[in-house]
């Protein structure tokens, strides 16, 4: 049962981080849009995106989505996360596919009190010895 909790918060979040990430990179997201990021069904991302807007992550405006505030504070989290993880991972000589796919699932298990705590103790390890090699992350 807990498994499947889990898959429905990985779920969510993978939505949130998903419109957020869009929306850096274009002003109006579709449900369209989210099809052809996540390579999903039309049905699946339907239900999904009218779940964020019922919890209130997420509003339409006119047929786009945008995040609310509730979803921008998740979404900008998960995506910090997600960078911070990945170049670790590439630093570590692992190959961006396989950095970016650890990082997405690693993400959503971490609390963010985990995730500061790694993060500070690998930024203090990389500033001493090689202080440019991962980007801080405000």
């Amino acid at each position: 049962m807990k498994e499947n909790l889990h898959n429905i918060a990985f779920s969510k979040e993978h939505y949130i981080e998903t419109i957020y990430i869009l929306l850096k990179e274009k002003e109006r997201v579709y449900n369209k849009d989210i099809v052809e990021y996540l390579n999903l069904s039309k049905a699946s991302v339907s239900v999904a995106v009218n779940k964020l807007i019922q919890e209130e992550y997420a509003y339409r405006e006119n047929r786009s989505i945008k995040l609310t505030s509730k979803g921008i504070r998740v979404g900008k989290e998960l995506y910090k996360k997600h960078i911070f993880l990945t170049d670790l991972f590439l630093k570590l000589g692992i190959d961006q596919k396989e950095a970016e796919k650890q990082a997405c699932e690693i993400e959503h298990i971490l609390s963010d009190n985990t995730f500061n705590k790694i993060k500070d103790f690998m930024l203090s390890l990389i500033h001493i010895s090689e202080p440019t090699r991962l980007r801080r992350i405000s």
